[in-house]
Parts: structure tokens; C-alpha cells; sequence
């Protein structure tokens, strides 16, 4: 039985039939569509990587200036318990003469426990405004400072009025020390001495005060590692205000951020510090070695990979683009082909249909004359047969 099928069936595959030429017209597109379809993932694919690896590099950068702040912190820290020390050193006597003076400051080894500090003094509180060096390490250095009276320094007063005031160690604003040539930027901080812990509560019974003295560079310098100062470049402010009259120490790598990265844009980080009761600036910025050691491959081996799959892909598609025209050439070249072989098949069916019919006709009617003449034989020979 001759299976029918629905006539919408039937419909939609006319309908089908009469599209296909547009939809070979549309499919001449289709490797333009994979080339930027997988182009946009490349790209994609690209940007979330870098993303990643600059994300990556802000906190590595985060962490490394946290440990700048932190190490500076730490080390003057230290000082501040090296003067709380010595300050006992003068609590537990009635009297500190120079011999224990100098014993117990080389006993705490400072130039190996304590780097950056230049020099750790005694002040002797004379009267209200007056402050005299009575002892100071290292003596041969700086003993032309025995018996400078330091309230003619500028800005001492109210730094040994406001450590006097809170007991705690106060540090200066920035100085240049008397002694130093160079006159680098430096600061000192004092930590009061008082005869007990009742006066120091109260004020009264000042003794005078532990000194120490720091060049900032020197401090800095020793603080930070060397691998640190190649990677960042390290700026500090006295105050909350960034101006040269303000710098304190600035690493001796600037000249490093010049380099040959084409437009190079270091990170930056800005803190403030709080000690002795000033304010400094600590900032940070990365130098070229920083970039270049959290530098990663990965997002251009992904966008490298991701050109190469795609121009494969759009070559892919063409190629099999190509083979489907062909095919459909070939296919339209053997349909022509059929039906004019069918047409063909067709006319010689029909002219041999129309002469085996009139064959026919010809028999049919030849033998229809014989048979009539055959009749009018017989009947011939039966009036032949009568005449006889």
C-alpha cells in the first residue's frame, strides 16, 4: 500500500524546497560568523586573564608596601625599647656615672642590634628651659655635643614639653643634625626620665630625658631589604603634606623607573604613619622589576591560542563551505543531466509506443482482409462448386 503522507508535511517540504537556494545564499556568511564568534571568545578569554593577573600584581604590590610600614614600624619600635631600657638603666640608681653610662650602652650592642640609630644621648634637666648633653654613645664621634644645651635647637621645647607631658617617647619634626655635614634629613626622639613613678604621673620630678638621633637614610636604608628596594621605590614625608621641604628619604632607585617598558605606569600606595607623636607619609611605587617579576604569560599564550583556533576554525569552515558548493554543483550538474536523459528515455518511449500501435494497426487490419477475402473465397468456390 502506497504510503501517503499529510498534506502540511507536504507543505513545509515544497516550502523547504523552494528556501534552499536562500539558504545557500545565507551560508556563504557562515565562516564569518565563526571567525567573529570565536574571535569575541579569544578577546574574553584575554581580558578575564589580564584582569586576573593585574588583580594579582595590585595585591602582591598591597603586600610588599604593607611590608614596608610594617618593618619600619617594627624597627622603631625597637628604638622606643632601647630607650625605655636605658631609661631604666637611670630608675633603678640614685647616680649614673659615665663609666656605667658607657658599659651598659655597649652591653646592648647598637650597632648591631640597633642600625640607623646615629648616636643615644642623656639630656640633664638644668632648669625649665634648659637641657644639657651629658652623656652620649658614640663618644668619639660626637663629644664635641657634651654640654650643648639642646633647647637652642630649633623646635626641641615643644617636643620636650609633649614627651614630658605624656611620659611616652616624642619625636621631632624634621632636623639636620649639628654634627653631620651632609646635613641629611634626620629627627631625634626623647623619652623623659623622672625620679618615681608617682612624678611621672604628675609631672614634677624630672630627671631629664634619653635622646636618640637618626638620620633617615641611614635608618631606612637598614631597614629595608635590598630586594625590596629593587622592586619598589620608597618615600617618606614628615606630615601629612607631600612637599620637598617635608621629604625625609627617598630610595636611591628613582632614576629606575625610567626604563625601556613603553608607557609605564607604576602602582602607587599612599599611607600615614603615626611615632613619638608626629605624623609621616609613607609611598610607595613600583619600579620596572616589580612589573617585570609578576609578569605572566598566560593571557598572551590565550590570546595567541585563541587566534590560531580561530583562524583554523574559519579556514575549517570555508574549506567545508566550499565542499558543500561543490556538491551542490555536482548534484544540479547530474539532476540537468537525469531529466534530460529522462526527457530523452521519454520521446524515444513514446515514439516507439506510437509505432508498435500502428504495427499493430496494420496487422489488425491486413488480417482482416485476408480473412474477408478468405470469405469471399469460400464463397466463390461454393457457387463454383453449384455451378459444377
Amino acid at each position: 500500500m502506497k504510503r501517503e503522507f499529510p498534506i502540511y508535511r507536504r507543505a513545509l517540504f515544497m516550502a523547504w524546497k523552494k528556501q534552499l537556494p536562500e539558504l545557500w545564499k545565507v551560508s556563504r556568511f557562515i565562516p564569518y560568523f565563526i571567525f567573529l564568534g570565536a574571535l569575541s571568545l579569544t578577546v574574553w578569554a584575554w581580558y578575564l586573564a589580564e584582569q586576573s593577573v593585574e588583580k594579582k600584581t595590585e595585591e602582591r604590590f598591597s603586600l610588599l608596601s604593607a611590608q614596608v610600614r610594617s618593618s619600619l614600624q617594627t624597627r622603631l619600635a625597637d628604638f622606643a625599647d632601647l630607650l625605655y631600657g636605658t631609661a631604666g638603666l637611670f630608675a633603678g640608681s640614685i647616680a649614673v656615672y659615665p663609666e656605667e653610662w658607657t658599659a651598659f650602652i655597649q652591653s646592648q650592642k647598637i650597632p648591631e642590634r640597633f642600625q640607623g640609630m646615629h648616636s643615644i644621648f642623656f639630656l640633664s634637666h638644668l632648669s625649665e628651659s634648659q637641657y644639657i648633653v651629658q652623656y652620649i654613645e658614640p663618644a668619639q664621634s660626637n663629644k664635641a655635643l657634651i654640654g650643648f644645651d639642646l633647647s637652642r635647637q630649633a623646635g626641641s621645647q615643644s617636643v620636650l614639653k609633649r614627651a614630658q607631658d605624656t611620659g611616652k617617647p616624642s619625636a621631632t619634626q624634621k632636623i639636620f643634625l649639628l654634627l653631620d655635614p651632609a646635613k641629611r634629613p634626620a629627627f631625634d626622639v626623647y623619652m623623659p626620665l623622672f625620679r618615681s613613678r608617682r612624678a611621672s604621673t604628675s609631672g614634677s620630678g624630672l630627671i631629664g630625658f634619653i635622646g636618640a638621633s637618626f638620620i633617615v637614610s641611614e635608618f631606612a636604608s637598614t631597614t629595608l631589604n635590598s630586594d625590596l628596594l629593587r622592586k619598589l621605590n620608597v618615600t617618606l614625608y614628615d606630615g601629612a603634606q607631600e612637599s620637598p621641604e617635608n621629604l625625609l628619604y627617598t630610595s636611591d632607585n628613582s632614576g629606575l623607573i625610567k626604563n625601556d617598558i613603553p608607557d609605564f605606569q607604576p602602582l602607587e600606595h599612599l599611607e600615614v604613619m603615626q611615632f613619638g607623636g608626629r605624623t609621616w607619609s609613607l609611598r610607595t611605587r613600583s619600579l620596572p622589576a616589580f612589573m617585570q617579576a609578576e609578569w605572566s604569560p598566560i593571557p598572551m599564550l590565550i590570546l595567541f591560542a585563541g587566534v590560531v583556533t580561530t583562524i583554523s576554525m574559519t579556514l575549517f569552515g570555508t574549506f567545508l563551505l566550499k565542499m558543500g558548493q561543490n556538491a551542490r554543483i555536482i548534484a544540479e550538474k547530474m539532476t540537468r543531466e537525469l531529466q534530460e536523459s529522462e526527457s530523452a528515455v521519454r520521446e524515444l518511449y513514446e515514439l516507439t509506443s506510437s509505432r508498435v500501435k500502428l504495427e499493430d494497426k496494420f496487422q489488425y487490419v491486413f488480417a482482416l482482409g485476408i480473412a474477408r477475402l478468405g470469405m469471399h473465397e469460400g464463397v466463390l468456390c461454393l457457387v463454383k462448386g453449384d455451378q459444377g
